[in-house]
């Protein structure tokens, strides 16, 4: 009933911030890596992320190739 439409809401809600603080995480250690040179770098591989990636994802981490590698092992 009601009770169970409010926890769903409730979970949802908490899900959104959730995801929403770690992309804010995910910014600052950008704007971090940006201050010290290191921005555009895979932190996996150490290569160059290309510029289109990084359109894309300002914040990512890893290149594509490391970012596939990485989500196949988590998936396992």
């Amino acid at each position: 009933g009601a009770l169970a439409n409010r926890t769903l809401f409730e979970d949802l809600a908490i899900d959104t911030l959730e995801r929403e603080e770690q992309l804010l995480r995910e910014i600052d250690a950008a704007l971090r890596r940006l201050e010290q040179g290191r921005y555009g770098l895979c932190e996996l591989c150490g290569e160059e992320i290309p510029e289109r990636r990084l359109r894309a994802l300002p914040w990512t981490r890893l290149c594509l190739r490391c970012a596939e590698l990485q989500a196949a092992f988590s998936l396992n």
